[in-house]
């Protein structure tokens, strides 16, 4: 999209003159039917845009048009202009008109390498609707190779007047539909509307990754006036815009970078994501404008006098590719009077409480109110935000532009911007009034909180939690009738009850750059002790597990994480600690999940928090949403490892079935901390512990020995001297030493009650062996094989280790690894097992391998991998089994960043020599290559070995005998990973060839 914001659109006199002038350069045929057909000449194809390929004479057909008109402009094959006009649509009231570009949009297979995968991909076209009524249009993504009927469908609805750069990501395509981006051979694009209607697109592309590996940074240092936050708030929405495609732009707050220049050098060292980057910095704002004009298309106006405009125009600024500005501020003649980009919305007097805000929208009475119902009709409704994710972000009116933190209510939405997330503050309550709107009606607010996520549930189908970021407002404006707490948690509830979860906090910067580094393959816990697997627990003793940190996950774990600072050394530490990080940071920052994981030392425990998975009050979950609960929690705990869900806090205790789903993801405990209502009693779910836990706030160590029995007593009333008792403390913030002085006051002040710290692991095995349960077979993946993508009908080695957590040994013969593949509908298509080379004692790895033969019928199937004795899998024994998605595609061409075998052939007898020359196709960015040969299909008789080849051919150089030979080639690239072909060939000597 050119920076002016506008599309060159013609008019409908026009297009006949331009489908003449394009019969010069386009040749042209009508089929049957009537439909016409364009056709791209060979000497266009090198003026295309670098990632659409054409590489057959058949895959030349570039448009097709049915059901309405169609004009294929000059610019679209290459020659750019400012006259130059996008492809008109039109069509007939309650008509569809369909227009479809064919075998073009592939990724360039010598980049394929580089981006296969990538969850941050995407494809985008330029809409412009200039109609002044509704056209609804639906976009279909093919990937005719990987099976019949595959395509991802995304439907929007564009509003009068329009014009937009429509990016759909990779990560949205994936969430319902099997189409790769990688591999799309036809792009179709529908409209229809009530009224005869044009539509005109333009640009249509794939995106990918930036290429180029430096990283720009502006520093915006000082203090925070009305200037600072208003450029503070326009430089985080161009951030998020700009790092949607890549991790690209840093925004840094004085003090020498501080955290982020901290992270920097840490992800910058040997074996971290950004190894290899550079680093520049952008020293005005303008020099980031400039660096990134192309991805700028506008700005958005927002208006001072209606502090809900913020959130607007920063909504609106993810979905426009735009920047939220203040009129007449700097960034305001920067882009608009300089740079000469187009207003795109004006919010200013739009919304007094008195005017609706949108057709068929009502007022609420509320100017706030009505500026989120109108985001809600301009792109929530309409399909052009991403409804899986919202931001909570306060909005001007309680804290001042001049107050001296002002800046850090808005440095945390660059990652809704990315993601084209909604961004709201409203109030929580359904019987009061907010306080910065006192006349408004009571639960208008609320109203319109509950209408926003039914319309995201309603739009993901039910199928997905929606992920809200950031926080409640603590800062007194929806919290002056109740509590800050009783106001975090009716908040809570609220998000819960339709369908959402808290994921992360607010004040955290530079979220959009982090969520691009790769997730780790897979995270590793601290094992057991000896002694949890070796020993029960002493009668008489208090057991405590001290637990640290907040709901805060990205605040706490970017710009608080006591390791960074802390003494951790082993020797000066006391007792172990268990450390609460949500998984969410596993997705929204993984490479600071590895870090923790990289520098943890072997009194460092991680468990997960907050309610498990996401901050939700979990006996507010409807059945749908327990479902959804369970499967994410089963997915993130299996890749960290995770077996504990602490600091859950609800206002009553769950019921059986949200225990019972608990129960299949923190399979060793569960920690609740209760507002009010029935007292928490310890019980055993299943194999789960129902344990208490109590929050402890006192910041010095005497003070928080005494507050931590006072809880205990409280739990455990009668209490005396040689009890046995279990309690889990919990501390919102505090370094690691402070842990360890409130241990030691807690055994001085009360010795006669024997106090012991202990990790997660020895806390949760006693006290299950306390209340009655068993330690045994009990297991943890921490390692596996699995191809993403294969080729049917072929024969893969797929691997996994799973640790002996348990009491017992798994005895050879007796336990076994079990593979079951299943297809989309759930049907059981393999099963596979794995027996173990010797028994597996506690504390030891089992390492699985399985030969699995992936069938003809192309498409997704799941893999899951645990272990069973026979009787009961491992699952049915409540531990977390390990599960993953392959595509089996049709041919080795669907393998990007791979290749295939040439010759010999698969079983094809060859005859006629005693030596044999092996050719494959070549591996992007392989350096060398290794070829082995052997008689069986395990490469156990290996006949020939040759390593280090720098050409994809290798002649044998011993005589090969009669029968059935395997060879496998490896290639071995630039970053050190290493892909395999399989081959096959029946051989027979030259004597026998007659």
């Amino acid at each position: 999209m050119r920076k002016t914001g506008k599309f060159s659109c013609v008019s409908r006199a026009a297009c006949g003159v331009l489908a003449a002038a394009m019969a010069l350069s386009l040749g042209a045929c009508v089929e049957p039917g009537g439909k016409e057909v364009l056709y791209m000449k060979e000497t266009y194809k090198k003026q295309l845009p670098e990632l659409v390929s054409f590489e057959k004479a058949e895959d030349l057909t570039l448009v097709s048009i049915s059901g309405g008109e169609g004009v294929l402009s000059a610019d679209y094959v290459g020659h750019a202009s400012q006259s130059a006009q996008g492809l008109q649509l039109s069509g007939k009231a309650g008509q569809t008109a369909t227009v479809s570009l064919d075998g073009a949009l592939q990724v360039d297979d010598t980049r394929r390498y580089d981006i296969r995968w990538h969850e941050h991909m995407g494809f985008a076209v330029d809409l412009n609707n200039p109609n002044d009524f509704d056209v609804k249009v639906t976009l279909r993504l093919y990937d005719s190779e990987a099976g019949e009927g595959m395509y991802a469908t995304k439907e929007l609805i564009l509003r009068p007047g329009t014009e937009l750069a429509f990016e759909w990501m990779n990560e949205e395509i994936t969430r319902f539909d099997e189409v790769d981006l990688t591999h799309i051979d036809k792009v179709e694009l529908s409209a229809t509307a009530e009224k005869d209607f044009v539509l005109y697109t333009d640009n249509w592309r794939l995106l990918e990754p930036y290429g180029e590996k430096n990283v720009y940074y502006y520093d915006i240092p000082g203090a925070s006036t009305s200037a600072k936050y208003n450029e503070t708030a326009a430089f985080v929405a161009l951030q998020g815009v700009i790092n949607r495609m890549g991790p690209a732009l840093q925004l840094w707050c004085g003090d020498n970078g501080g955290m982020d220049n901290s992270w920097w050098k840490i992800m910058t060292a040997e074996g971290y994501w950004l190894n290899g980057y550079n680093r520049k910095e952008l020293k005005t704002f303008e020099a980031v404008v400039d660096k990134f004009a192309d991805r700028i298309s506008g700005v958005i106006i927002w208006d001072e006098a209606v502090p809900a405009t913020i959130n607007v125009a920063s909504t609106l600024a993810g979905v426009f590719n735009a920047v939220p500005v203040v009129y007449g501020s700097a960034e305001y003649e920067l882009l608009v009077t300089q740079k000469g980009y187009k207003v795109l919305y004006d919010l200013r007097g739009k919304f007094d409480g008195k005017t609706d805000p949108a057709p068929g929208v009502k007022t609420t009475g509320s100017p706030k109110n009505d500026a989120y119902l109108f985001a809600k009709w301009l792109v929530l409704d309409a399909g052009l935000c991403d409804p899986l994710y919202f931001g909570e972000y306060q909005d001007s009116y309680i804290i001042s532009p001049d107050q001296a933190d002002s800046r850090w209510f808005v440095v945390d939405r660059d990652a809704m911007t990315a993601k084209k997330g909604f961004m709201y503050d409203l109030n929580y309550w359904p019987n009061i009034s907010a306080d910065d709107e006192v006349n408004s009606p009571a639960g208008v607010d609320y109203n319109t909180t509950c209408a926003l996520l039914d319309s995201a549930w309603a739009q993901l189908r039910e199928s997905h939690i929606i992920e809200v970021l950031g926080c409640s407002n603590f800062y007194g404006k929806y919290t002056s009738v109740y509590s800050a707490s009783e106001g975090e948690w009716g908040n809570i509830q609220l998000i819960t009850e339709h369908h959402g979860m808290l994921t992360a906090d607010a004040e955290c910067r530079n979220a959009s750059f982090y969520y691009h580094a790769p997730q780790s393959h897979q995270l590793v816990q601290n094992a057991p002790s000896e002694r949890a697997v070796s020993s029960s627990y002493e009668e008489g003793k208090v057991y405590v597990m001290i637990e640290g940190f907040d709901y805060d996950g990205l605040c706490q774990n970017y710009g608080n994480w006591q390791w960074m600072a802390a003494d951790r050394t082993v020797s000066t530490r006391l007792i172990p600690v268990s450390l609460s990080a949500t998984v969410m940071v596993y997705k929204y920052s993984p490479a600071i999940m590895q870090y923790y994981y990289d520098t943890k030392t072997e009194k460092d425990f991680i468990v997960g928090g907050p309610s498990g998975v996401g901050y939700v009050l979990p006996s507010h979950m409807d059945e749908r949403m327990v479902e959804l609960f369970a499967e994410q929690g089963k997915h993130y705990y299996s890749r960290l490892n995770y077996k504990v869900a602490n600091f859950n806090i609800d206002n009553q205790i769950p019921d059986d079935s949200i225990l019972e789903a608990y129960s299949t993801f923190a399979t060793d405990g569960y920690g609740v901390t209760n507002i009010s209502g029935p007292q928490v009693k310890t019980k055993l779910v299943n194999r789960m512990v129902l344990n208490v836990l109590g929050g402890v706030g006192s910041k010095e160590a005497t003070a928080a020995a005494k507050e931590m029995m006072t809880q205990i007593k409280y739990y455990n009333p009668g209490m005396k001297p040689g009890d046995t008792v279990f309690y889990t403390a919990r501390f919102a913030r505090a370094d690691i030493g402070f842990y360890d002085d409130v241990a030691k006051a807690c055994q001085e002040i009360y010795a006669d009650y024997n106090f012991e710290f202990v990790d997660p692991y020895t806390y949760y095995y006693y006290l299950r062996e306390y209340l009655g349960g068993d330690n045994n077979r009990l297991s943890s993946v921490t390692d596996w094989d699995v191809a993403e993508r294969v080729c049917a009908q072929t024969t893969t080695t797929v691997t996994a280790s799973f640790r002996n957590d348990g009491r017992d040994t798994w005895k050879k013969g007796d336990v076994f690894g079990l593979l079951q593949l299943t297809d989309k509908a759930g049907n059981v298509v393999a099963e596979l097992k794995s027996k173990l080379k010797n028994d597996v004692k506690p504390l030891q790895t089992a390492e699985l391998s399985f030969d699995v033969t992936w069938p003809e019928k192309t498409g997704d199937y799941n893999v899951k991998i645990q272990m069973s004795d026979g009787e009961k899998t491992f699952e049915e024994y409540f531990n977390v089994a390990f599960e993953t998605k392959v595509r089996v595609a049709e041919t080795w061409d669907e393998l990007p960043g791979s290749f295939r075998p040439l010759t010999p052939t698969n079983q094809v007898p060859h005859e006629g020599s005693t030596t044999i020359t092996f050719k494959w196709e070549e591996s992007q960015g392989a350096q060398s290559y290794k070829i082995v040969l052997a008689r069986d299909k395990n490469f156990k008789e290996v006949v020939e070995t040759a390593e280090g080849l720098t050409e994809a051919t290798y002649t044998t150089t011993v005589a090969l005998e009669d029968g059935l030979h395997f060879w496998k080639v490896e290639a071995t690239n630039g970053v050190g990973s290493v892909e395999e072909i399989f081959g096959s060939f029946m051989h027979r000597n030259e004597s026998r060839v007659k």
